[in-house]
């Protein structure tokens, strides 16, 4: 490839993000875990996002299919999330369910929302009026994903 499908980005600003162990809602209040690390974040011409952001490493395999899924983002993988930002239908999202902090894509069943994992060994997660339920921010990167997000 000649590289004339690229076009130059030029960055803006370059900024360190802390990088959580994991977070999540306890009474409501948002809970930072273990400081283990920085995310570096670039911000450059056309981006469009607004913060505030966090970053966290995902812990399981609830986002990785395996070898025949077209998207993964793998155990120990950095996400980062733009948080106070809506979260449409089908886009990736950081959730506080039930005390866990949780990457999921979101979904709507009837009136509640559905949380989907990519790893099918996980079962969708329809959540109800009885759960504690957060959405914390919608995902916007990812350091080990083999699609975008």
């Amino acid at each position: 490839m000649d590289g004339s499908n690229f076009k130059e980005m030029r960055v803006l600003k370059i900024e360190e993000i802390p990088l959580y162990k994991d977070v999540k809602v306890i009474d409501g209040a948002l809970i930072y875990g273990e400081v283990i690390g920085a995310y570096t974040m670039f911000y450059l011409e056309d981006s469009n996002y607004n913060g505030p952001f966090i970053a966290v490493t995902i812990n399981d395999d609830s986002m990785d299919p395996g070898i025949d899924g077209n998207r993964r983002i793998a155990i120990k993988s950095q996400i980062l999330t733009e948080m106070d930002t809506p979260l449409t239908i089908g886009k990736l999202g950081l959730f506080s369910f039930n005390g866990e902090c949780i990457i999921r894509k979101f979904k709507v069943g009837g009136k509640n929302p559905v949380l989907e994992a990519f790893n099918k060994n996980y079962p969708e997660i329809r959540v109800e009026d009885k759960d504690e339920f957060y959405i914390l921010g919608r995902v916007v990167e990812s350091s080990n994903v083999d699609d975008f997000l």
